[in-house]
């Protein structure tokens, strides 16, 4: 249980994180990229003994530590991408929509059980997320506000699968290790992703983004050590809805008291149903 309130605790940091980056005049993809050198860094220093290349070879684990260090950042940028075209609502229901992935995968490959209140709760979280982050208006259906969300929900959803996946079958003690090559395989997207987009006659970091990356990847390293850690514990199939809908609230309300964000009766409600959701699938 510690685990999941830490990964909570963790993931919605990064999120407050995001947002303070443009009030702070901090370019996101430098942050990002310096993020993951403190991630590997940080896994290094925790592998057991000096990690090197032969012993990454090796692992049964690469051919999907590198998969899932690709959709790492793809998603980062993706979540960045959505955002700007579509909007933080949108973006941030398609993001923790995700969760459909993962549940499905635990129900048909780790034949999690399923029990009516599991299943009343997994309904109400989809309810609470949308409710949550519900925004006045209409929403226009270009091909960015469709195509833009659906690659952020496959790509969270695909996210969170494989880490449980490598978790079940292949990670043993070599836990550290694992996150070390996902975040090594990130760096390097990410820095070759920089130099292509720098300006001309400007540097690719600034000292603010290398500041905002140090604290960026501090986050990212711990909500990630302790979303994975966490799995251990519960069935997928309960885990991230608990994880998602507890981030989804937790942002919400921190939204309304550190940014004045207005949340309208109708996310007061999300959130009230959040955490109905929450009780009936840590109950079941």
């Amino acid at each position: 249980m510690l685990n999941l309130l830490l990964a909570v605790l963790f993931s919605t940091a990064i999120l407050v994180a995001f947002k303070l980056f443009p009030r702070l005049g901090i370019r996101v993809m430098p942050a990002i990229t310096i993020n993951y050198v403190v991630a590997v860094t940080f896994g290094i220093l925790q592998a057991d003994g000096e990690p090197n290349l032969s012993s990454f070879v090796g692992k049964a684990w690469l051919p999907l530590a590198l998969i899932v260090g690709l959709t790492f950042i793809i998603t980062f940028y993706l979540y960045a991408a959505s955002t700007q075209r579509v909007g933080v609502a949108l973006t941030s229901v398609a993001a923790r929509m995700s969760v459909v992935i993962p549940v499905l995968l635990g129900l048909w490959l780790f034949r999690d059980p399923l029990p009516v209140l599991k299943l009343a709760g997994l309904l109400l979280a989809l309810v609470a997320v949308y409710l949550t982050f519900k925004k006045e208006g209409h929403i226009v259906l270009t091909a960015s506000a469709v195509l833009f969300p659906l690659l952020l929900f496959l790509g969270n959803g695909t996210n969170d699968s494989l880490m449980k996946v490598v978790e079940h079958y292949y990670i043993r003690d070599d836990f550290e290790e694992f996150l070390t090559v996902v975040f090594f395989v990130a760096l390097l997207t990410g820095i070759l992703a920089s130099l292509v987009k720098r300006e001309r006659g400007q540097g690719v970091f600034h000292s603010r983004d290398l500041l905002a990356g140090l604290i960026l990847g501090l986050l990212n390293w711990y909500s990630t050590y302790f979303f994975m850690s966490g799995m251990a514990f519960f069935d997928i199939s309960v885990y991230v809805p608990l994880v998602s809908v507890s981030v989804v609230s937790l942002s919400a309300l921190l939204g309304m008291f550190l940014f004045r964000e207005r949340l309208s009766v109708v996310n007061l409600a999300g959130i009230g149903l959040a955490l109905v959701s929450i009780t009936l699938i840590a109950s079941a």
